[in-house]
């Protein structure tokens, strides 16, 4: 009856024989399938990931292209500063996104606000950084009105992690060298709007100090009218 009512292109087995003769290939580690735009695979895309993390320093750019972040000078002082860190290559390097917004708004009389919180690797190249996979939902926090300055409060379990992965590290397993070793992590920035930017590093982004690239040497002013900061002539 399927095989009637379905359109032409689509391929339904006829039979339950033929629905058995389909095979579709598996990752041994359970990983993955081999399915749809992916099946012509050879290689795991996740089983490869360990290895991966060390891309960042096996790739190394001498190129003045800025082509993934371990090109850029923020990366490189880093390395520079901390060596014992960077002296591990599968250490990782953290990014951290969030950002607020109000979900079901129409339907609800009284909406809430929603962050969520989501962690990055950046060792990966490029073609898996900043990918679905390696999002990391850390923490999601609902509540009736914006978090404006409090924030801190919902995240003191991550940054907890963050420490101690900073501090002393965890024993890990890297399975693509079969070996121990104590993994450290650094959260190298945050992706954000300037005022998520304000509630994330408690900088105050209202007022005519508010570019903290500026500081005290910001050619901000304050509108004669308006009475609102202007910094239209700051960087």
């Amino acid at each position: 009856m399927l095989v009637d009512l379905a359109p032409k292109i689509i391929c339904i087995p006829k039979n339950y024989y033929e629905a058995k003769k389909e095979k579709i290939d598996f990752c041994v580690d359970g990983c993955m399938l081999y399915y749809k735009e992916v099946k012509d695979l050879t290689k795991c895309k996740f089983c490869r990931s360990p290895s991966q993390m060390r891309w960042h320093h096996e790739n190394k750019n001498n190129s003045i292209d800025l082509r993934h972040p371990c090109d850029g000078e923020a990366w490189k002082h880093f390395d520079h500063v901390y060596l014992d860190f960077a002296s591990e290559p599968q250490n990782i390097r953290l990014g951290l996104c969030s950002d607020g917004f109000t979900p079901y708004v129409q339907a609800s009389t009284n909406p809430y606000s929603c962050w969520p919180v989501i962690v990055m690797p950046y060792n990966l190249p490029l073609e898996m950084c900043m990918t679905k996979p390696y999002f990391f939902l850390t923490c999601l926090i609902p509540g009736l009105h914006n978090l404006t300055v409090k924030i801190d409060v919902y995240l003191q379990p991550l940054i907890d992690d963050l420490k101690l992965l900073w501090d002393c590290g965890v024993l890990t397993y890297d399975i693509s060298t079969k070996q121990n070793f104590i993994l450290h992590a650094a959260l190298s920035w945050t992706i954000n709007d300037f005022s998520a930017y304000g509630m994330l590093s408690g900088w105050g982004t209202k007022g005519k100090l508010a570019c903290p690239h500026c500081m005290a040497d910001t050619k901000a002013f304050q509108l004669d009218n308006g009475v609102k900061s202007s910094w239209f002539d700051c960087l």
